[in-house]
């Protein structure tokens, strides 16, 4: 994908299977994992720093509307 994305005019890469041919030729089958590592550490931590934001962040923000009480519960639509 990465290098359709670069081959804008498609002079080398015409289609996803021409890609993975060119890919296979240049650099063997690993050529097609190049940078699969980064990308799996990278979404991994990004959803780990989002899961502890969401855990973390709410106090500080009921702090800063300066609401002292929790929210009321919400009343039962059938009521």
């Amino acid at each position: 994908k990465t290098c359709m994305q670069g081959d804008l005019a498609r002079a080398v890469h015409r289609d996803p299977l021409s890609t993975c041919r060119n890919l296979i030729a240049e650099g063997g089958i690993g050529a097609l994992m190049r940078g699969a590592g980064w990308r799996t550490l990278n979404i991994t931590l990004t959803v780990f720093i989002a899961g502890e934001v969401c855990q973390r962040l709410p106090p500080y923000l009921l702090r800063l509307t300066r609401r002292a009480e929790p929210a009321p519960a919400p009343v039962p639509l059938n009521e």
